[in-house]
């Protein structure tokens, strides 16, 4: 897959959640095996699944999401 085309792939998903947004003022994004984005009115929360912190050396205190069911 070329650079190009996966920038494309990404835009889109950007642009289909900027229009959840729109649309509703409550809206996760799920990152498979990452974590997830939450937008709840103007508040957002970012949490990332323990193997990704894992995976990236961060300790047992920085893990906020036990659980990270694969979406």
């Amino acid at each position: 897959m070329s650079r190009v085309h996966v920038e494309h792939c990404v835009e889109e998903v950007i642009h289909a959640f900027n229009r959840a947004i729109a649309c509703d003022p409550h809206v996760e994004l799920w990152l498979t095996k990452i974590g997830r984005v939450i937008v709840d009115c103007a508040d957002v929360e970012i949490v990332f699944c323990s193997e990704f912190l894992n995976l990236l050396g961060y300790s047992e205190e920085f893990i906020q999401d036990k659980r990270c069911p694969v979406r």
